[in-house]
């Protein structure tokens, strides 16, 4: 199992790079798989899995924003004024 996530961690990292996506496009459906594979389908996780895998994805993303967001602005290349709410 280490090794199906190590080779998916560099997946990731890969098209992250290449593309500018991953972690969605790997991640999710490697998160829904193994939750599916370790809990019954009738559990409270399996029912959720994909909820749980799509929740996570969104979670990363926005923390991984939100720094990305802080990094800029310490580096003032945002022009706030331009932003609209």
């Amino acid at each position: 199992m280490y090794g199906i996530l190590l080779i998916c961690g560099c997946l990731t990292g890969i098209t992250s790079a290449l593309f500018g996506f991953g972690g969605g496009f790997v991640v999710v459906p490697l998160m829904y798989a193994s939750l599916s594979y370790s809990h019954a389908q009738n559990s409270g996780v399996g029912l959720a899995a994909m909820h749980i895998a799509v929740a996570t994805s969104t979670t990363l993303m926005r923390f991984s924003a939100s720094m990305s967001t802080l990094q800029h602005h310490r580096m003032r290349s945002v022009k706030w004024g331009m932003v609209q709410p």
